[in-house]
């Protein structure tokens, strides 16, 4: 009997330069506006434009209740705009900006919750909540981070001889209730509620969106070359809870390694001695 040992390894990457906004204040009428300043980055050298709606809160400093609830701002041009979103006479906004925009989302002063969201590319929070700013023409910059984590499989040859056939990553959470907590630094992502759990079959070079939060395993299977005899083995890889967390891509190679060759031990039994 041969075993084999899968090892999978996985590398974690952030994904960097995600997107900036500023808040730009329009002389008349006195609106509140969003405009892109950099694109949004899904990886390093790969630019794309935020081109959905935007959702976001205001909350007025120093004062009970939102000023804004949950608000859409729709792309016209390079800007995110809402005719009913005015500035304040006076005072200062926290703002909490999302994207896309959800009409389940709900938020506390240091909270945002998303309910019944699907894990994407396109699907962003707010890095922080931001505080404190004043009715002016200067921007105040918001970036914005993926809320999805990204799982991709390297499909080249895990060892000499063998060829990887297909990998299915088990119970894996693609939607569900989300929340960004932004009392903690950097802002925690939580998935509280899983609503839709799949088992997905990667094909190679194309990644999946899921939602942050404890895994399972993958099933793994692999064709041993021999000639017209080759041979199919499947295994479970357990991921032994491992956690993905938002904002972070991660890539599985998995490396087989036969533990043994197959051995005999013969018993020669004596010669049958015929009667004379």
């Amino acid at each position: 009997m041969k075993r084999f040992f899968i090892l999978a390894s996985a590398a974690i990457v952030a994904l960097a330069s995600c997107a900036k906004t500023e808040v730009v204040y329009k002389d008349a009428p006195e609106e509140i506006a969003f405009k892109q300043i950099t694109n949004v980055m899904t990886k390093a050298g790969e630019p794309t434009a935020l081109t959905g709606d935007m959702g976001v809160f205001a909350y007025k400093v120093g004062t009970d209740g939102v000023y804004l609830p949950n608000t859409q701002f729709t792309l016209a041009g390079e800007v995110w705009g809402n005719a009913g979103a005015k500035w304040p006479y006076e005072g200062n906004l926290d703002f909490i900006v999302y994207a896309p925009y959800n009409s389940n989302a709900s938020t506390t002063t240091t909270l945002l919750t998303l309910t019944g969201v699907t894990a994407a590319d396109a699907l962003y929070y707010g890095v922080q909540k931001y505080s404190n700013v004043a009715k002016t023409a200067d921007p105040v910059n918001v970036q914005l981070n993926h809320l999805s984590a990204k799982i991709s499989v390297d499909f080249t040859d895990p060892a000499a001889g063998y060829t990887l056939s297909s990998v299915v990553l088990n119970d894996v959470c693609t939607k569900g209730n989300v929340t960004v907590n932004y009392s903690e630094s950097p802002a925690v992502v939580t998935t509280t509620v899983e609503t839709e759990e799949i088992d997905h079959t990667f094909a190679a070079g194309t990644p999946l969106y899921v939602l942050p939060g404890a895994q399972t395993s993958f099933t793994v299977t692999f064709v041993q070359e021999n000639g017209d005899n080759d041979v199919t083995y499947t295994k479970e890889v357990s991921l032994a809870g491992a956690k993905w967390d938002a904002h972070k891509g991660y890539t599985y190679k998995f490396s087989i390694t036969p533990t043994g060759a197959i051995t005999f031990k013969a018993v020669v039994n004596a010669w049958d001695e015929q009667a004379a």
